[in-house]
């Protein structure tokens, strides 16, 4: 399959490129929260930004970026739990590997991750989470 650049700056992409953007911020922003003002230990604070996180990504993606979806939503709900699982199990254990005992800063290593993810996610997503049209 060829990329074009029509692909890249479709409509589609640029909606999740924008929801990747605002399940970061809710990410950020919860573990942050979590972190230093409730002062809970590194790792409740990332399992629960993710856990936010993943939720407002999910219904988000559904109705927002993917509404043309042919799975039901009980079908795009477990295959999304099922994506977000692995991510959320290599988010956790990785940002609690390096934030912790090697004290990178967390929001490079946040960054990091999501970068190399999010290409991933959209192909996932598009084609087995939800099942829509190519473009």
């Amino acid at each position: 399959m060829r990329v074009t650049n029509k692909a890249i700056l479709s409509p589609r992409v640029i909606r999740f490129v924008v929801l990747g953007l605002m399940g970061a911020a809710c990410d950020l922003t919860t573990f942050w929260l979590m972190y230093t003002h409730i002062g809970a230990p590194v790792v409740v604070s990332s399992a629960a930004a993710w856990s936010c996180a993943s939720t407002v990504v999910f219904v988000a993606a559904r109705f927002w970026v993917f509404p043309d979806a042919q799975n039901s939503l009980p079908v795009s709900s477990a295959r999304y739990v099922t994506l977000i699982g692995g991510n959320g199990l290599v988010t956790v254990s990785l940002t609690s590997l390096l934030v912790g005992p090697f004290g990178l800063p967390y929001i490079a290593v946040r960054i990091a991750m999501s970068a190399a993810i999010i290409p991933l996610n959209y192909l996932i997503s598009q084609r087995w989470v939800f099942d829509t049209p190519t473009e």
